[in-house]
């Protein structure tokens, strides 16, 4: 993997949409070791060579694959696909997914997000746990995120934060 590293680096010129493709294919479909060990060096890939693979397997339906994309893309600070996380917070009511993109954003502000993420601030359980609502979790790490934007509509939703019945949440702020 490191002699791969080095050769896509001096081979940055030749790297396209095609062979990218290839690349994540491979990534997808491979051995979860070999997923493991091309995610782990796609930081000292050039910067055009990580978007592609990393959109392909943050889309992906299994969850180890998605989850170790945003969890590459979180570290890496992949700005790039901030489109397909967005789009994952958007359609999912897994919170376990929802927790996964709110560090993503946290760690990658996005003003785009900060209506999703006060989505999920502001549904909580109402009426005895009757009404569903997110876990204080979830909603922490949404609360995160918000705070980690530095815009004032994200400011003015996390506001709401402080009045919250969930002392947990009140901390946030």
């Amino acid at each position: 993997i490191d002699r791969l590293a080095r050769i896509l680096e001096v081979s940055e010129p030749l790297l396209s949409p095609v062979l990218l493709a290839h690349f994540a294919e491979l990534a997808d479909r491979g051995r979860p070791d070999l997923r493991g060990a091309l995610l782990s060096q796609l930081e000292h890939w050039p910067e055009s060579a990580a978007p592609p693979i990393l959109r392909r397997l943050a889309a992906s339906s299994t969850e180890a694959i998605r989850d170790a994309a945003l969890h590459s893309a979180t570290r890496m600070n992949s700005a790039a696909i901030s489109a397909v996380v967005g789009g994952l917070l958007e359609q999912t009511q897994d919170e376990h997914v929802m927790r996964v993109c709110c560090r993503y954003f946290a760690a990658v502000p996005n003003a785009g997000a900060i209506p999703l993420l006060t989505r999920i601030v502001d549904r909580k359980p109402r009426m005895f746990g009757l009404v569903k609502g997110y876990a204080a979790s979830t909603r922490q790490e949404a609360a995160e995120a918000l705070a980690r934007q530095s815009v004032r509509p994200a400011d003015e939703a996390l506001d709401n934060v402080l009045h919250d019945p969930v002392t947990q949440m009140r901390k946030r702020k």
